[in-house]
């Protein structure tokens, strides 16, 4: 490994899906590293100049092409192969654990086949939260190498200069309605189809209440053929990022009505804009939330739940809503990208004079 430009790789490239990768690379720069996407190939020739960082991500595309699971196991196999010839060059591998498994798995073999050789290869293990780190011990990750550093909020990605009334203005709702928004794309493990039938069970009793939910549609998704509704906003399309800020502004409460979730950027968006969430009871959601402080935790799976927590939270308006909101913002104060690539950065530095010496 050369005394050469300091290279910071992602795989796979998310960019188009998420800021998190555009935010860490911008707040790497000032440590010293120049961070860009590229496959274990860029990495090993990157590695020939100077000290590099192969930093994955998700686990499934390295077998994404497969058709059957011996195949995925061959392009598992191979790319363990180019990591293993990296790293003994020198090169540092860093993995974060975004998922315990993908959301729509064809390989569930293979996946806990990936997921257990890079614990047991991973210099660094970066994990969102305590649920993560159990999972990564739990896959052979060395105690060492895991650095536990909480999801920054993405509020700084995004424009944040309207007003909530011209956030309402702009999907035509009224001042006085109760708005719920649900942002992101619309997959499977998200329950959406749970969010409507407690939406539609709760509004009888709530008729100011709104609903928003604003994502690309990704079929099977329901709410490609939602039906016109009065109470109903739906926005089934990409978001561009000026319009985040209308969606989650609007809203007196961000619904996360997932079925199953490791970690959640929405949750951190939604608490940098000062809104309360409504998340199911995972050990992954209650380690972020505490329910009536920063928003509301109903039992997961239980459409009764989340009816009860619309309507928890229709109640918590004026004062209440004010000091939740507060509380909201206080729970992602401190935890920026910045914060972030310095915690990356010191967990990576300290390996490069002595890594894999022998």
């Amino acid at each position: 490994m050369h005394d050469g430009p300091r290279s910071w790789i992602f795989f796979p490239d998310f960019t188009a899906g998420s800021p998190y990768q555009d935010c860490l690379a911008d707040a790497l720069a000032p440590q010293g590293w120049k961070a860009f996407a590229g496959d274990i190939a860029a990495a090993v020739v990157a590695g020939t100049q100077g000290p590099t960082v192969f930093h994955l991500g998700w686990e499934q595309p390295v077998y994404i092409g497969a058709k059957v699971a011996a195949e995925a196991f061959a392009l598992a196999e191979a790319f363990f192969g180019d990591l293993d010839r990296f790293l003994a060059a020198g090169g540092v591998l860093a993995w974060t654990i975004h998922n315990l498994k993908p959301h729509e798995e064809r390989f569930p073999a293979v996946n806990a086949f990936m997921q257990q050789g890079l614990a047991q290869r991973a210099d660094l293990v970066h994990v969102h939260n305590r649920t993560g780190a159990a999972h990564a011990l739990a896959m052979g990750a060395r105690p060492g190498a895991v650095v536990l550093a909480r999801h920054p909020s993405y509020a700084e990605a995004y424009p944040d200069d309207i007003t909530d009334a011209a956030a309402r203005r702009y999907l035509r709702l009224a001042p006085e309605a109760v708005v719920f928004s649900f942002f992101g794309a619309m997959r499977g493990y998200k329950g959406l189809p749970r969010l409507m039938r407690a939406f539609d069970a709760a509004s009888v009793a709530l008729p100011k209440a709104r609903l928003v939910v604003a994502g690309r549609a990704s079929p099977p998704s329901p709410m490609r053929f939602a039906m016109p509704n009065p109470r109903l906003r739906v926005l089934a399309r990409d978001i561009a990022d000026a319009e985040v800020q209308y969606v989650i502004r609007a809203a007196d409460c961000v619904v996360l009505p997932y079925e199953a979730v490791l970690t959640s950027g929405v949750l951190a968006l939604a608490h940098g804009f000062g809104r309360p969430v409504i998340v199911p009871d995972l050990p992954s959601m209650v380690e972020e939330v505490v329910d009536g402080v920063d928003g509301f935790i109903f039992k997961c799976g239980s459409d009764d739940a989340l009816r009860n927590s619309f309507r928890r939270a229709a109640d918590a308006l004026g004062d209440v809503r004010g000091r939740m909101r507060v509380a909201a913002r206080a729970a992602v104060e401190g935890r920026d990208f910045a914060s972030l690539a310095a915690a990356l950065a010191l967990g990576v530095e300290c390996r490069f004079p002595l890594h894999r010496a022998a």
